[in-house]
């Protein structure tokens, strides 16, 4: 470390002059429709995706402790089987106050199953598959362990078996203490976890703010960084330091003095006296206003200034000299951290102009970074282990280093924001993940046959899946389409080669086995061995099944490229009839499914669910407007998913309230059904849909349902 830090001091100080003294502060107390439909695949995604790396996740359902233990061995990922649940414990008195999340049994489902698929409910209807995918904070205990924050819960991971033990709770940042105790923070509360009780301490108006960062000294101090000051916990008294204003980010040095990222520059603590020190643009530092501390196993403090870099102290603390590397990740950085012979390594989630992870680590002269081209997604945080490992939070798993490349370790969901899900014939529920911020990279494929989960395509962008009738599954993947026949990937077409530029936005089949792609920019055709591109941008596709009075063919939606030539086109045998949409009695429609008495319906844009018999296009004789759900309520203009039917003909919609299903064979004032809360009582936010076989529904990756009416009780 010592030869790190005098190579960049020669190289950027030259002579390496310290700066001016410390200053002292003591502690007082496409137009148009590409434009509509943007905006409603906004909306579905908003409504799915529950945060992005590194936010705090909402807390704990409820107030048990559920404790599953998941192996990681084998090609389609951990056998799902809980162990046995934890012993309550009944805490004494003493200054943490007595409000448990105790282990007191499993919510594990019942599971039925069906030929070809496997429907799982519970006594609401619902089964919820939580994801540990998504990985907010983590840490490494002394035995090469790792504690994972996600968005399934408190997660303890064995990265060399890749088995893991996941807990009910739900932090969004987490502290090892030198005894093996954690400190979370759960719903911006701070909690005590032992290994099998966890423990209220502190609610966030008493904490004045949110709770940014947590470090523990070697004699179990715990340090508390929120948006308006520090705290500090003995076990018994808290001490409270207000002029440390502005706190994000705490660090621990070798002996376990705390240093503080805040606005008013680098705090330090000096315990002889208990006061602070800060350090500022008097000191050689660019400014005031930091946000990434660590410190090295030398003692020597790095902090990092977006749009600055990285400046590294050399010498003591009350003689300092400032060292800048420049920003390794070309975009703002999110942790800093050191290994124990004292390399540094950087990670950043992205940002606007430089999408994707990064993690790098400073060789002495140059960064070198890990993670191109082997479809990192976002980093939050990173954790280095007590032999040179290194860990990094992600949004799709616990990243794990070996020195060449990265491993993952998950189970579950790939992400946080689900684009689109299918279900094959076997039984099997797809699950496509796209870019869900500027920042995250898409997630590729989740694949769940109702115990394991498998990963397809990982970092693709999924914006279409089909299921074509040999019962393969077709992807759009970015702007190529691929095929999957239960073995293999195969690439079918590129936007380059066959297709004009675009991402694939809908996949369909005609009866008769022909593909139908739409990018946009084009709709295409596939017939087996021929791709034929027909001049029209088009942006979806419903393929009426056959027997279907009125409907038969192809219904495409898009636009000529102007504002307001938003049109409909039939595709019936080999000519087209195509309608304006200005001209129709519903106005703006989006066309999305055809129920079983032959009609087309969509979204209204602003109002609701429309349908079209197939008669006069322009006439409101032949259009159904649907403002409300009849007898439950609920308004439809706000539904934010395009219909989906069902295999006994209903039609499902999302909407703010909850899932919305409508017989569609019974008169339009009758046969409404809101499905509102999920297993735990809780708001569903429902995204797309994708039903199999059997019926059953799967809304958004977060729960399930058996649609058979009497299974269906909210």
């Amino acid at each position: 470390m010592k030869k790190v830090l005098e190579a960049i001091v020669q190289r950027e100080l030259g002579t390496g002059v310290p700066a001016a003294g410390s200053t002292e502060r003591a502690a007082a107390g496409h137009a148009g429709v590409l434009v509509a439909l943007l905006a409603v695949l906004g909306l579905v995604l908003a409504s799915c995706t529950p945060g992005l790396s590194g936010s705090t996740p909402a807390g704990p359902r409820d107030t048990r402790l559920n404790t599953t233990s998941r192996d990681q061995g084998g090609t389609r990922g951990p056998v799902l089987a809980p162990s046995p649940s934890a012993t309550p414990d009944r805490p004494g008195r003493g200054p943490i106050p007595d409000r448990d999340k105790t282990g007191q049994g499993s919510r594990a489902p019942r599971v039925v199953t069906a030929t070809n698929s496997v429907a799982t409910f519970l006594s609401f209807g619902w089964t919820q598959y939580d994801s540990i995918n998504q990985v907010f904070d983590l840490t490494y205990a002394p035995d090469g362990t790792l504690w994972a924050a996600t968005g399934g819960g408190l997660v303890h991971w064995e990265p060399d078996s890749g088995t893991y033990t996941r807990h009910d709770l739900s932090p969004g940042r987490i502290a090892l203490a030198p005894n093996g105790t954690l400190w979370l923070v759960i719903d911006g509360e701070l909690w005590h976890f032992d290994g099998t009780t966890a423990r209220f301490v502190m609610a966030p108006g008493a904490l004045y703010g949110p709770i940014r960062s947590l470090v523990v000294q070697p004699d179990g101090t715990l340090w508390v960084a929120t948006g308006r000051d520090v705290r500090r916990f003995d076990g018994s008294d808290w001490r409270d330091y207000p002029s440390v204003a502005g706190a994000s980010m705490l660090a621990l040095g070798p002996s376990g003095e705390v240093w503080a990222a805040t606005h008013e520059g680098i705090g330090r603590h000096q315990p002889e006296d208990d006061t602070w020190v800060f350090y500022t643009e008097e000191n050689g530092l660019p400014g005031r206003n930091t946000h990434v501390i660590s410190v090295d196993p030398e003692g020597q403090v790095w902090a990092y200034w977006p749009g600055e870099g990285i400046y590294a102290m050399k010498g003591s603390p009350d003689d300092p000299a400032w060292a800048r590397l420049e920003d390794p990740c070309r975009t703002r950085l999110s942790d800093l951290a050191f290994a124990a012979d004292g390399t540094v390594w950087a990670s950043s989630a992205g940002s606007g102009h430089y999408p994707g992870a990064c993690v790098a680590y400073f060789d002495g002269e140059d960064w070198v970074e890990t993670t191109q081209g082997q479809g990192q997604s976002a980093t939050a945080a990173l954790a280095l282990g007590p032999s040179g490992q290194v860990a990094a939070s992600t949004s799709q798993g616990l990243a794990i280093y070996d020195g060449d490349a990265w491993r993952l370790l998950r189970d579950g969901p790939t992400t946080a924001s689900v684009t689109v899900a299918a279900v094959t014939p076997d039984g099997d529920a797809w699950l496509g993940f796209g870019d869900n911020s500027v920042s995250t990279p898409g997630g590729g494929l989740s694949r769940f046959d109702g115990q394991t989960w498998e990963y397809h395509l990982d970092g693709a962008e999924v914006t279409a899946l089909a299921v074509a009738p040999d019962s393969a599954l077709w992807a759009g993947a970015g702007c190529t389409v691929r095929r999957f026949d239960g073995t293999a990937w195969q690439t079918l077409v590129h936007c380059e080669e066959e297709l004009p530029p675009g991402n694939i936005l809908d996949i369909a089949f005609t009866p008769d086995g022909t593909a139908w792609v739409a990018n946009g920019f084009s709709l295409a055709s596939y017939d087996g061995s021929t791709w034929t591109v027909l001049d029209k941008l088009a942006n979806s596709i419903v393929a009426a099944p056959e027997g279907v009075p009125r409907m038969e063919g192809l219904w495409v939606s898009g636009w000529e490229g102007t504002p307001d030539s938003m049109y409909v086109a039939r595709l019936d045998g080999s000519s087209w009839e195509q309608y304006t949409v200005a001209d129709s009695a519903a106005g703006s429609f989006f066309p999305s499914a055809i129920t079983p008495r032959g009609e087309i319906c969509g979204l209204n844009a602003g109002q609701g669910l429309a349908c079209f018999d197939g008669g006069n296009w322009s006439s409101a004789d032949d259009w159904t407007i649907h403002d409300e759900a009849g007898g439950i309520g609920v308004g439809l203009g706000q539904v934010v998913g395009p219909p989906v039917a069902a295999p006994d003909g209903a039609l499902w919609m999302v909407s703010p309230e909850g899932l919305i299903r409508w017989d569609s064979q019974r008169e339009a004032k009758d046969g409404w059904t809101l499905y509102g809360q999920g297993a735990d009582g809780t708001r569903l936010k429902p995204g797309p849909l994708a039903f199999g076989l059997d019926g059953e529904i799967w809304v958004c990756l977060l729960y399930t349902s058996d649609a058979a009416d009497d299974q269906w009780r909210v």
